[in-house]
């Protein structure tokens, strides 16, 4: 049961989109959690290398891409 009106993550594949956008820059002011922050900054579901900021205005790295290169190119390979 949600109480607080956010969305839970019980899987990690599942990523959680910005609070909103300003000039087409995502922004998210809510309380940062641990599965946000994992959601963004090592996320191999999400296809995106810049994620939306777990805190604040802008983007994060999405560091399992960083580490993983190729599996990133192949990603975005198979999409097109």
């Amino acid at each position: 049961m949600q109480s607080s009106g956010e969305p839970t993550l019980d899987d990690d594949s599942e990523v959680p989109e910005p609070q909103g956008h300003i000039a087409g820059v995502p922004y998210d002011l809510r309380r940062p959690t641990v599965s946000r922050f994992r959601s963004r900054w090592w996320n191999p579901a999400d296809a995106r290398f810049f994620a939306p900021k777990t805190f604040g205005v802008g983007w994060d790295l999405n560091l399992y891409w960083l580490v993983h290169p190729a599996g990133y190119l192949l990603r975005r390979r198979s999409k097109k």
